[in-house]
Protein backbone atom coordinates (compact mmCIF):
# COMPACT_ATOMS: atom_id res chain seq x y z
CA UNK A 1 0.00 0.00 0.00
CA UNK A 2 2.90 2.41 0.70
CA UNK A 3 5.35 1.27 -1.98
CA UNK A 4 5.99 4.13 -4.44
CA UNK A 5 6.98 1.77 -7.24
CA UNK A 6 4.63 -1.20 -6.79
CA UNK A 7 2.12 -0.14 -9.47
CA UNK A 8 2.06 1.54 -12.88
CA UNK A 9 1.42 4.98 -11.36
CA UNK A 10 4.62 4.87 -9.29
CA UNK A 11 8.09 6.09 -10.29
CA UNK A 12 8.07 3.84 -13.37
CA UNK A 13 5.24 5.92 -14.83
CA UNK A 14 7.55 8.86 -15.52
CA UNK A 15 10.00 6.60 -17.36
CA UNK A 16 7.21 5.38 -19.66
CA UNK A 17 5.53 8.77 -19.98
CA UNK A 18 7.98 11.68 -19.59
CA UNK A 19 6.50 15.10 -18.87
CA UNK A 20 5.89 17.30 -21.90
CA UNK A 21 7.68 20.57 -22.64
CA UNK A 22 5.38 22.37 -20.20
CA UNK A 23 6.25 20.02 -17.35
CA UNK A 24 2.81 18.39 -17.48
CA UNK A 25 1.81 14.74 -17.93
CA UNK A 26 1.09 13.61 -21.48
CA UNK A 27 -2.58 13.25 -22.33
CA UNK A 28 -2.89 10.24 -24.58
CA UNK A 29 -4.48 6.84 -24.14
CA UNK A 30 -1.19 5.26 -23.02
CA UNK A 31 -0.25 7.91 -20.44
CA UNK A 32 -3.51 8.99 -18.77
CA UNK A 33 -2.91 9.50 -15.04
CA UNK A 34 -5.60 11.28 -13.04
CA UNK A 35 -3.28 11.91 -10.09
CA UNK A 36 0.41 11.87 -11.13
CA UNK A 37 1.53 13.18 -7.73
CA UNK A 38 0.29 10.09 -5.84
CA UNK A 39 2.77 7.25 -6.34
CA UNK A 40 1.61 4.66 -3.82
CA UNK A 41 -1.74 2.93 -3.57
CA UNK A 42 -2.27 4.33 -0.07
CA UNK A 43 -1.66 7.93 -1.13
CA UNK A 44 -3.81 7.47 -4.19
CA UNK A 45 -6.87 6.26 -2.30
CA UNK A 46 -6.30 8.33 0.84
CA UNK A 47 -4.93 11.73 -0.21
CA UNK A 48 -3.25 14.32 1.99
CA UNK A 49 -1.30 11.68 3.94
CA UNK A 50 -4.50 10.34 5.47
CA UNK A 51 -3.64 6.66 5.00
CA UNK A 52 -2.71 4.89 8.24
CA UNK A 53 -1.44 1.35 7.75
CA UNK A 54 -1.79 0.58 11.48
CA UNK A 55 -5.58 0.35 11.12
CA UNK A 56 -5.14 -2.85 9.06
CA UNK A 57 -5.43 -5.59 11.67
CA UNK A 58 -6.94 -8.50 9.74
CA UNK A 59 -6.42 -10.34 6.46
CA UNK A 60 -9.17 -10.20 3.85
CA UNK A 61 -9.47 -13.41 1.84
CA UNK A 62 -11.01 -12.81 -1.59
CA UNK A 63 -11.76 -15.48 -4.18
CA UNK A 64 -12.71 -14.53 -7.74
CA UNK A 65 -14.99 -17.03 -9.47
CA UNK A 66 -14.29 -17.46 -13.18
CA UNK A 67 -17.02 -19.12 -15.24
CA UNK A 68 -17.33 -20.20 -18.88
CA UNK A 69 -19.52 -18.25 -21.27
CA UNK A 70 -19.81 -16.16 -24.42
CA UNK A 71 -19.93 -12.47 -25.18
CA UNK A 72 -19.84 -10.11 -28.17
CA UNK A 73 -17.09 -7.50 -28.40
CA UNK A 74 -15.59 -5.31 -31.13
CA UNK A 75 -17.80 -6.99 -33.73
CA UNK A 76 -16.76 -10.52 -32.79
CA UNK A 77 -18.33 -13.31 -30.71
CA UNK A 78 -15.98 -14.69 -28.08
CA UNK A 79 -16.30 -17.92 -26.12
CA UNK A 80 -14.39 -18.74 -22.95
CA UNK A 81 -14.33 -22.23 -21.49
CA UNK A 82 -12.30 -21.30 -18.43
CA UNK A 83 -13.73 -22.18 -15.02
CA UNK A 84 -11.66 -21.63 -11.89
CA UNK A 85 -11.52 -20.02 -8.46
CA UNK A 86 -8.74 -17.45 -8.18
CA UNK A 87 -7.57 -16.69 -4.63
CA UNK A 88 -6.14 -13.19 -4.48
CA UNK A 89 -2.62 -12.78 -3.13
CA UNK A 90 -1.44 -9.16 -2.92
CA UNK A 91 2.16 -10.23 -2.42
CA UNK A 92 2.31 -12.44 -5.51
CA UNK A 93 -0.72 -11.23 -7.48
CA UNK A 94 -2.19 -13.21 -10.36
CA UNK A 95 -3.16 -10.94 -13.24
CA UNK A 96 -6.75 -11.59 -14.34
CA UNK A 97 -8.76 -10.31 -17.30
CA UNK A 98 -12.06 -8.44 -16.94
CA UNK A 99 -13.97 -11.46 -18.28
CA UNK A 100 -12.40 -13.73 -15.65
CA UNK A 101 -13.41 -11.35 -12.87
CA UNK A 102 -16.92 -10.58 -14.10
CA UNK A 103 -18.83 -13.43 -12.44
CA UNK A 104 -18.54 -12.48 -8.79
CA UNK A 105 -16.44 -13.15 -5.73
CA UNK A 106 -16.55 -14.37 -2.14
CA UNK A 107 -14.72 -12.82 0.81
CA UNK A 108 -13.88 -13.85 4.34
CA UNK A 109 -11.84 -12.32 7.15
CA UNK A 110 -9.19 -14.03 9.25
CA UNK A 111 -8.82 -12.85 12.83
CA UNK A 112 -11.41 -10.08 12.81
CA UNK A 113 -10.99 -8.05 16.03
CA UNK A 114 -14.61 -7.10 16.65
CA UNK A 115 -16.87 -9.94 15.51
CA UNK A 116 -19.97 -8.26 16.92
CA UNK A 117 -19.51 -5.15 14.77
CA UNK A 118 -20.89 -4.45 11.31
CA UNK A 119 -18.64 -3.90 8.33
CA UNK A 120 -18.60 -2.16 4.94
CA UNK A 121 -16.73 -3.58 1.94
CA UNK A 122 -15.72 -1.18 -0.83
CA UNK A 123 -14.20 -2.25 -4.16
CA UNK A 124 -12.46 0.56 -6.04
CA UNK A 125 -10.17 0.99 -9.04
CA UNK A 126 -6.81 1.99 -7.55
CA UNK A 127 -5.57 3.56 -10.77
CA UNK A 128 -8.59 5.51 -12.00
CA UNK A 129 -10.89 5.66 -8.94
CA UNK A 130 -13.90 3.99 -10.54
CA UNK A 131 -16.21 2.43 -7.96
CA UNK A 132 -16.79 -1.30 -8.44
CA UNK A 133 -19.01 -2.17 -5.48
CA UNK A 134 -20.17 -1.20 -1.96
CA UNK A 135 -21.69 -3.59 0.61
CA UNK A 136 -22.80 -2.37 4.06
CA UNK A 137 -24.05 -4.02 7.26
CA UNK A 138 -21.94 -7.18 6.84
CA UNK A 139 -22.06 -9.01 10.21
CA UNK A 140 -18.63 -9.66 11.69
CA UNK A 141 -19.77 -12.79 13.53
CA UNK A 142 -21.00 -14.37 10.29
CA UNK A 143 -18.94 -12.59 7.66
CA UNK A 144 -20.39 -13.24 4.22
CA UNK A 145 -21.12 -10.80 1.43
CA UNK A 146 -24.55 -12.34 0.92
CA UNK A 147 -25.54 -11.15 4.41
CA UNK A 148 -24.62 -7.55 3.61
CA UNK A 149 -26.67 -4.92 1.80
CA UNK A 150 -25.41 -4.02 -1.68
CA UNK A 151 -25.56 -0.26 -2.14
CA UNK A 152 -23.66 -0.71 -5.38
CA UNK A 153 -23.44 -4.23 -6.83
CA UNK A 154 -20.04 -5.66 -7.71
CA UNK A 155 -18.81 -5.01 -11.22
CA UNK A 156 -15.49 -6.40 -12.36
CA UNK A 157 -12.57 -4.41 -13.82
CA UNK A 158 -12.92 -2.59 -17.14
CA UNK A 159 -9.26 -1.64 -17.60
CA UNK A 160 -8.23 -0.40 -21.04
CA UNK A 161 -4.54 -1.41 -21.34
CA UNK A 162 -2.76 -4.74 -21.73
CA UNK A 163 0.30 -3.59 -19.82
CA UNK A 164 1.10 -2.60 -17.20
CA UNK A 165 -1.75 -4.14 -15.18
CA UNK A 166 -3.98 -2.06 -12.91
CA UNK A 167 -4.93 -2.74 -9.24
CA UNK A 168 -8.51 -3.18 -8.05
CA UNK A 169 -8.70 -2.88 -4.28
CA UNK A 170 -11.03 -4.57 -1.77
CA UNK A 171 -11.16 -2.49 1.43
CA UNK A 172 -13.02 -3.51 4.60
CA UNK A 173 -14.14 -0.83 7.08
CA UNK A 174 -15.86 -1.12 10.47
CA UNK A 175 -19.16 0.70 10.80
CA UNK A 176 -20.27 2.71 13.83
CA UNK A 177 -23.97 2.26 13.10
CA UNK A 178 -26.48 0.10 11.29
CA UNK A 179 -27.79 1.35 7.92
CA UNK A 180 -31.27 -0.10 8.02
CA UNK A 181 -32.47 1.86 4.97
CA UNK A 182 -30.69 3.23 1.93
CA UNK A 183 -32.06 6.68 2.70
CA UNK A 184 -30.12 6.69 5.97
CA UNK A 185 -26.98 7.44 3.99
CA UNK A 186 -25.96 11.10 3.82
CA UNK A 187 -27.98 12.84 1.11
CA UNK A 188 -25.01 13.48 -1.18
CA UNK A 189 -24.32 9.74 -1.35
CA UNK A 190 -27.95 8.79 -1.90
CA UNK A 191 -27.84 11.09 -4.92
CA UNK A 192 -24.48 9.67 -6.06
CA UNK A 193 -25.65 6.05 -6.06
CA UNK A 194 -28.91 6.94 -7.77
CA UNK A 195 -26.96 8.67 -10.53
CA UNK A 196 -24.53 5.76 -10.76
CA UNK A 197 -27.44 3.39 -11.26
CA UNK A 198 -28.80 5.63 -14.03
CA UNK A 199 -25.64 6.74 -15.80
CA UNK A 200 -23.20 3.92 -15.06
CA UNK A 201 -19.38 4.11 -14.99
CA UNK A 202 -19.19 7.79 -15.95
CA UNK A 203 -20.55 8.88 -12.56
CA UNK A 204 -18.60 6.14 -10.75
CA UNK A 205 -15.38 7.90 -11.67
CA UNK A 206 -16.44 10.74 -9.35
CA UNK A 207 -16.27 8.45 -6.30
CA UNK A 208 -14.11 9.82 -3.48
CA UNK A 209 -13.23 6.97 -1.14
CA UNK A 210 -11.96 9.13 1.72
CA UNK A 211 -15.00 11.42 1.63
CA UNK A 212 -17.33 8.43 1.63
CA UNK A 213 -15.56 6.81 4.59
CA UNK A 214 -15.60 10.06 6.57
CA UNK A 215 -19.23 10.87 5.82
CA UNK A 216 -20.34 7.39 6.93
CA UNK A 217 -18.01 7.47 9.95
CA UNK A 218 -16.25 4.30 8.83
CA UNK A 219 -13.18 3.09 10.72
CA UNK A 220 -10.23 1.67 8.84
CA UNK A 221 -9.55 0.12 6.53
CA UNK A 222 -9.21 -2.84 8.84
CA UNK A 223 -8.46 -5.34 6.06
CA UNK A 224 -7.30 -5.03 2.45
CA UNK A 225 -6.66 -7.14 -0.63
CA UNK A 226 -6.42 -6.46 -4.34
CA UNK A 227 -6.32 -8.05 -7.75
CA UNK A 228 -4.33 -7.02 -10.81
CA UNK A 229 -6.05 -6.84 -14.19
CA UNK A 230 -5.15 -6.19 -17.82
CA UNK A 231 -7.64 -5.53 -20.56
CA UNK A 232 -9.45 -7.96 -22.85
CA UNK A 233 -12.18 -7.66 -25.53
CA UNK A 234 -14.89 -7.95 -22.86
CA UNK A 235 -13.65 -4.74 -21.28
CA UNK A 236 -13.21 -3.14 -24.70
CA UNK A 237 -16.89 -3.59 -25.53
CA UNK A 238 -18.03 -2.24 -22.17
CA UNK A 239 -15.82 0.82 -22.55
CA UNK A 240 -17.04 1.38 -26.10
CA UNK A 241 -20.72 1.10 -25.16
CA UNK A 242 -20.20 3.45 -22.23
CA UNK A 243 -18.42 5.95 -24.51
CA UNK A 244 -15.50 5.86 -22.11
CA UNK A 245 -12.86 4.63 -24.54
CA UNK A 246 -12.33 2.76 -27.80
CA UNK A 247 -9.56 0.16 -27.61
CA UNK A 248 -10.92 -2.28 -30.21
CA UNK A 249 -8.16 -1.47 -32.75
CA UNK A 250 -5.56 -3.26 -30.63
CA UNK A 251 -7.53 -6.51 -30.90
CA UNK A 252 -8.19 -6.02 -34.62
CA UNK A 253 -4.46 -5.51 -35.18
CA UNK A 254 -3.67 -8.68 -33.25
CA UNK A 255 -6.20 -10.68 -35.28
CA UNK A 256 -4.94 -9.21 -38.58
CA UNK A 257 -1.45 -10.46 -37.82
CA UNK A 258 -2.70 -13.86 -36.66
CA UNK A 259 -4.68 -14.32 -39.90
CA UNK A 260 -1.69 -13.22 -41.94
CA UNK A 261 -3.33 -10.33 -43.75
CA UNK A 262 -1.33 -8.92 -46.63
CA UNK A 263 0.42 -5.56 -46.69
CA UNK A 264 0.65 -4.95 -42.92
CA UNK A 265 4.05 -3.50 -41.94
CA UNK A 266 5.76 -4.91 -38.87
CA UNK A 267 5.72 -1.50 -37.18
CA UNK A 268 2.05 -0.70 -37.94
CA UNK A 269 -0.09 0.34 -34.96
CA UNK A 270 -3.82 0.34 -35.49
CA UNK A 271 -5.48 3.43 -33.98
CA UNK A 272 -8.87 3.61 -35.73
CA UNK A 273 -11.79 1.18 -35.75
CA UNK A 274 -13.19 0.61 -39.24
CA UNK A 275 -16.73 -0.60 -38.58
CA UNK A 276 -18.42 -1.83 -41.80
CA UNK A 277 -21.93 -3.02 -42.63
CA UNK A 278 -23.31 -4.40 -45.91
CA UNK A 279 -27.00 -4.27 -46.79
CA UNK A 280 -28.30 -7.28 -48.70
CA UNK A 281 -31.70 -6.92 -50.41
CA UNK A 282 -34.15 -9.78 -50.01
CA UNK A 283 -34.99 -11.88 -53.07
CA UNK A 284 -36.96 -14.94 -54.18
CA UNK A 285 -35.99 -17.20 -57.08
CA UNK A 286 -35.88 -20.79 -58.30
CA UNK A 287 -32.79 -22.43 -59.76
CA UNK A 288 -31.14 -25.84 -59.74
CA UNK A 289 -34.46 -27.49 -58.82
CA UNK A 290 -34.69 -25.52 -55.57
CA UNK A 291 -36.67 -22.51 -54.39
CA UNK A 292 -34.70 -19.83 -52.56
CA UNK A 293 -35.96 -17.05 -50.28
CA UNK A 294 -33.65 -14.46 -48.73
CA UNK A 295 -34.81 -11.73 -46.37
CA UNK A 296 -33.38 -8.23 -46.23
CA UNK A 297 -30.26 -8.50 -44.13
CA UNK A 298 -27.61 -6.24 -42.65
CA UNK A 299 -24.20 -7.87 -42.26
CA UNK A 300 -21.83 -6.28 -39.75
CA UNK A 301 -18.34 -7.37 -40.66
CA UNK A 302 -16.34 -9.27 -38.07
CA UNK A 303 -12.65 -8.45 -38.62
CA UNK A 304 -11.48 -10.40 -35.60
CA UNK A 305 -13.21 -13.61 -36.63
CA UNK A 306 -12.66 -13.67 -40.41
CA UNK A 307 -16.42 -13.74 -41.15
CA UNK A 308 -17.97 -14.99 -44.40
CA UNK A 309 -20.16 -13.16 -46.95
CA UNK A 310 -21.65 -14.58 -50.14
CA UNK A 311 -20.88 -12.47 -53.24
CA UNK A 312 -24.45 -11.17 -53.52
CA UNK A 313 -24.26 -9.79 -49.98
CA UNK A 314 -21.49 -7.29 -50.70
CA UNK A 315 -22.31 -6.27 -54.26
CA UNK A 316 -22.89 -2.67 -53.10
CA UNK A 317 -20.54 -0.40 -51.10
CA UNK A 318 -20.72 -0.83 -47.32
CA UNK A 319 -21.66 1.75 -44.74
CA UNK A 320 -18.50 2.67 -42.83
CA UNK A 321 -18.04 4.27 -39.42
CA UNK A 322 -14.61 5.33 -38.21
CA UNK A 323 -13.90 5.62 -34.47
CA UNK A 324 -10.53 6.61 -33.03
CA UNK A 325 -8.76 4.62 -30.35
CA UNK A 326 -8.80 7.03 -27.42
CA UNK A 327 -10.54 7.95 -24.23
CA UNK A 328 -14.00 9.44 -24.87
CA UNK A 329 -13.98 9.09 -28.68
CA UNK A 330 -15.93 11.83 -30.50
CA UNK A 331 -16.78 12.61 -34.14
CA UNK A 332 -14.69 15.78 -33.82
CA UNK A 333 -11.54 13.65 -33.34
CA UNK A 334 -10.97 13.65 -37.11
CA UNK A 335 -11.11 17.40 -37.68
CA UNK A 336 -8.06 18.61 -39.61
CA UNK A 337 -7.04 15.08 -40.66
CA UNK A 338 -7.35 13.23 -43.97
CA UNK A 339 -7.45 9.51 -44.64
CA UNK A 340 -7.29 7.07 -47.55
CA UNK A 341 -9.43 3.92 -47.75
CA UNK A 342 -8.36 1.02 -49.95
CA UNK A 343 -10.18 -2.23 -50.59
CA UNK A 344 -8.30 -4.88 -52.54
CA UNK A 345 -8.30 -8.58 -53.25
CA UNK A 346 -5.89 -11.28 -54.29
CA UNK A 347 -7.27 -14.42 -55.95
CA UNK A 348 -4.83 -17.28 -56.66
CA UNK A 349 -6.59 -18.19 -59.91
CA UNK A 350 -6.38 -14.61 -61.21
CA UNK A 351 -2.60 -14.29 -61.48
CA UNK A 352 -2.87 -12.02 -64.50
CA UNK A 353 -4.66 -9.34 -62.45
CA UNK A 354 -3.52 -9.88 -58.83
CA UNK A 355 -0.76 -11.20 -56.60
CA UNK A 356 -0.05 -10.96 -52.86
CA UNK A 357 2.35 -8.05 -53.47
CA UNK A 358 0.26 -6.39 -56.19
CA UNK A 359 -3.43 -7.05 -55.57
CA UNK A 360 -6.49 -6.07 -57.56
CA UNK A 361 -7.79 -2.71 -56.27
CA UNK A 362 -11.56 -2.90 -55.74
CA UNK A 363 -12.13 0.53 -54.19
CA UNK A 364 -10.14 3.68 -53.44
CA UNK A 365 -11.26 6.81 -51.59
CA UNK A 366 -8.75 9.53 -50.68
CA UNK A 367 -8.78 12.80 -48.73
CA UNK A 368 -11.48 11.53 -46.35
CA UNK A 369 -12.35 14.45 -44.01
CA UNK A 370 -14.03 14.39 -40.58
CA UNK A 371 -13.87 10.57 -40.53
CA UNK A 372 -16.59 10.51 -43.22
CA UNK A 373 -15.78 8.12 -46.07
CA UNK A 374 -18.78 9.37 -48.04
CA UNK A 375 -17.19 12.85 -48.16
CA UNK A 376 -13.84 11.70 -49.58
CA UNK A 377 -12.62 11.70 -53.19
CA UNK A 378 -13.58 8.47 -54.94
CA UNK A 379 -10.57 7.63 -57.12
CA UNK A 380 -11.74 4.12 -57.99
CA UNK A 381 -15.48 3.39 -57.61
CA UNK A 382 -16.56 0.33 -55.64
CA UNK A 383 -16.14 -2.80 -57.75
CA UNK A 384 -18.66 -5.59 -57.21
CA UNK A 385 -17.33 -9.02 -56.18
CA UNK A 386 -14.94 -10.90 -58.44
CA UNK A 387 -16.54 -14.33 -58.67
CA UNK A 388 -14.45 -17.37 -57.89
CA UNK A 389 -15.17 -20.81 -56.48
CA UNK A 390 -12.05 -20.43 -54.31
CA UNK A 391 -12.19 -18.71 -50.93
CA UNK A 392 -10.81 -15.18 -51.10
CA UNK A 393 -10.38 -12.43 -48.50
CA UNK A 394 -11.27 -8.86 -49.53
CA UNK A 395 -9.27 -6.48 -47.30
CA UNK A 396 -10.20 -2.91 -46.43
CA UNK A 397 -7.30 -0.80 -45.16
CA UNK A 398 -7.42 2.71 -43.71
CA UNK A 399 -4.38 4.98 -43.97
CA UNK A 400 -3.72 8.33 -42.36
CA UNK A 401 -2.41 11.00 -44.75
CA UNK A 402 0.20 13.64 -43.94
CA UNK A 403 -1.38 15.98 -46.49
CA UNK A 404 -4.08 16.08 -49.16
CA UNK A 405 -3.19 13.89 -52.13
CA UNK A 406 -3.93 13.73 -55.85
CA UNK A 407 -3.84 10.19 -57.18
CA UNK A 408 -3.55 8.86 -60.71
CA UNK A 409 -4.08 5.11 -60.21
CA UNK A 410 -2.66 4.25 -63.65
CA UNK A 411 0.80 5.20 -62.31
CA UNK A 412 0.68 2.21 -59.96
CA UNK A 413 -0.37 -0.49 -62.47
CA UNK A 414 2.50 -0.52 -65.02
CA UNK A 415 2.39 -4.30 -65.47
CA UNK A 416 -1.37 -4.59 -65.86
CA UNK A 417 -2.22 -5.79 -69.39
CA UNK A 418 -5.98 -6.25 -69.01
CA UNK A 419 -7.36 -3.41 -71.12
CA UNK A 420 -10.57 -3.33 -69.07
CA UNK A 421 -8.81 -2.85 -65.71
CA UNK A 422 -5.63 -0.88 -66.37
CA UNK A 423 -6.11 1.27 -63.25
CA UNK A 424 -6.90 -1.62 -60.87
CA UNK A 425 -4.97 -4.81 -61.56
CA UNK A 426 -1.48 -5.64 -60.26
CA UNK A 427 -1.60 -2.48 -58.17
CA UNK A 428 1.76 -1.59 -56.61
CA UNK A 429 0.55 -0.97 -53.09
CA UNK A 430 3.89 -0.64 -51.34
CA UNK A 431 5.02 2.08 -53.73
CA UNK A 432 1.64 3.78 -53.50
CA UNK A 433 1.84 3.89 -49.68
CA UNK A 434 5.44 5.08 -49.62
CA UNK A 435 5.16 7.79 -52.27
CA UNK A 436 2.02 9.26 -50.72
CA UNK A 437 3.37 9.09 -47.14
CA UNK A 438 0.51 6.97 -45.83
CA UNK A 439 0.38 5.35 -42.39
CA UNK A 440 -1.74 2.22 -41.88
CA UNK A 441 -4.08 2.85 -38.90
CA UNK A 442 -7.01 0.43 -39.32
CA UNK A 443 -8.45 -2.52 -41.23
CA UNK A 444 -11.42 -4.77 -41.75
CA UNK A 445 -11.85 -7.92 -43.80
CA UNK A 446 -13.96 -10.99 -44.49
CA UNK A 447 -13.87 -14.13 -46.62
CA UNK A 448 -16.06 -14.99 -49.60
CA UNK A 449 -16.60 -17.63 -52.25
CA UNK A 450 -19.09 -18.12 -55.08
CA UNK A 451 -18.99 -21.88 -54.57
CA UNK A 452 -22.47 -23.18 -53.81
CA UNK A 453 -24.08 -19.73 -54.21
CA UNK A 454 -27.41 -20.19 -55.99
CA UNK A 455 -27.54 -16.48 -56.86
CA UNK A 456 -24.41 -16.92 -58.99
CA UNK A 457 -25.95 -19.87 -60.82
CA UNK A 458 -28.78 -17.54 -61.77
CA UNK A 459 -26.26 -14.97 -63.01
CA UNK A 460 -24.66 -17.61 -65.22
CA UNK A 461 -28.00 -18.40 -66.81
CA UNK A 462 -29.44 -14.89 -67.20
CA UNK A 463 -26.31 -12.95 -68.09
CA UNK A 464 -23.88 -15.48 -69.51
CA UNK A 465 -26.25 -17.80 -71.36
CA UNK A 466 -25.30 -20.97 -69.48
CA UNK A 467 -27.69 -23.90 -69.46
CA UNK A 468 -29.13 -24.59 -66.03
CA UNK A 469 -27.15 -27.83 -65.78
CA UNK A 470 -23.83 -26.12 -66.54
CA UNK A 471 -24.65 -23.13 -64.32
CA UNK A 472 -25.41 -25.35 -61.34
CA UNK A 473 -22.32 -27.47 -61.92
CA UNK A 474 -20.01 -24.50 -62.46
CA UNK A 475 -21.04 -22.84 -59.21
CA UNK A 476 -21.20 -26.03 -57.15
CA UNK A 477 -24.94 -25.68 -56.40
CA UNK A 478 -26.41 -29.13 -55.72
CA UNK A 479 -29.88 -30.43 -56.42
CA UNK A 480 -30.22 -30.11 -60.20
CA UNK A 481 -31.52 -33.04 -62.21
CA UNK A 482 -33.55 -33.67 -65.37
CA UNK A 483 -36.35 -33.83 -64.52
CA UNK A 484 -36.18 -32.18 -61.10
CA UNK A 485 -36.27 -34.83 -58.41
CA UNK A 486 -34.65 -37.56 -60.50
CA UNK A 487 -31.78 -39.34 -58.77
CA UNK A 488 -30.02 -40.92 -61.77
CA UNK A 489 -30.06 -37.99 -64.23
CA UNK A 490 -26.66 -36.88 -65.57
CA UNK A 491 -25.26 -33.54 -64.52
CA UNK A 492 -22.08 -31.74 -65.48
CA UNK A 493 -19.37 -32.24 -62.85
CA UNK A 494 -18.69 -29.25 -60.60
CA UNK A 495 -15.19 -27.74 -60.92
CA UNK A 496 -12.45 -28.68 -58.52
CA UNK A 497 -10.33 -26.02 -56.71
CA UNK A 498 -7.52 -26.72 -59.23
CA UNK A 499 -9.86 -26.14 -62.19
CA UNK A 500 -11.71 -22.80 -61.77
CA UNK A 501 -15.14 -22.65 -63.36
CA UNK A 502 -15.55 -21.11 -66.79
CA UNK A 503 -18.25 -18.87 -65.37
CA UNK A 504 -15.62 -17.14 -63.28
CA UNK A 505 -13.48 -16.11 -66.25
CA UNK A 506 -16.42 -15.01 -68.37
CA UNK A 507 -18.12 -13.08 -65.58
CA UNK A 508 -14.83 -11.37 -64.70
CA UNK A 509 -14.47 -10.09 -68.26
CA UNK A 510 -18.07 -8.92 -68.40
CA UNK A 511 -17.73 -7.05 -65.11
CA UNK A 512 -14.65 -5.21 -66.32
CA UNK A 513 -16.45 -4.25 -69.53
CA UNK A 514 -19.52 -3.07 -67.63
CA UNK A 515 -17.50 -0.92 -65.27
CA UNK A 516 -15.49 0.67 -68.06
CA UNK A 517 -18.60 1.53 -70.11
CA UNK A 518 -20.83 2.71 -67.24
CA UNK A 519 -18.25 4.18 -64.85
CA UNK A 520 -20.31 2.84 -61.93
CA UNK A 521 -17.71 0.35 -60.72
CA UNK A 522 -20.49 -2.00 -59.67
CA UNK A 523 -20.73 -4.20 -62.74
CA UNK A 524 -24.04 -5.76 -63.69
CA UNK A 525 -26.70 -5.94 -61.03
CA UNK A 526 -27.59 -9.51 -60.28
CA UNK A 527 -31.25 -10.49 -59.83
Amino acid sequence: MEDNNAFWFGYSYFARCPLNENGLPQYNIECVNLDPTSLSLGDRLFPADSFNATTITSYLDVVIHEKPGSYAACGHNYTSEGEADHTLDPINPETLTPWQTSHGFTASVQGIEEPNALYTLIIVDGGFFFLHGVYVDIPGNNFDIKFGKPISEYEGPKYYKKDPPNPYVFLLFRQESFFEEFDQLPGIWVQFFQQQSEYGPQIANLFKLLDFANDLKLVGPVAVNWLMSRTDPYAAQSLLEGRIANICPMFVEQAAREYGLARIPDDAKFSVSVFMAHESVGRNFSVCCNNYTYEDQTYYLDPIGDGFLAPFDFKDPPAIKLVKMKLVPLPTDFIGEYYTLLQFIWAPNFAEISSPERPFMKWMVTNIPFGRVDMGNTVLPYFAPVLTTLTVRPQTMLYKQTKRVRINPFQYTPDCTDAAALDRCLFEMDRFVEENELELVGANWFTSSASGDASIALVAMDLLGFSEADACASTGVSGFSIPCGATDAPITDAPTPDEPATIIEEEKSRRFDDERSSGSGKGRRRP
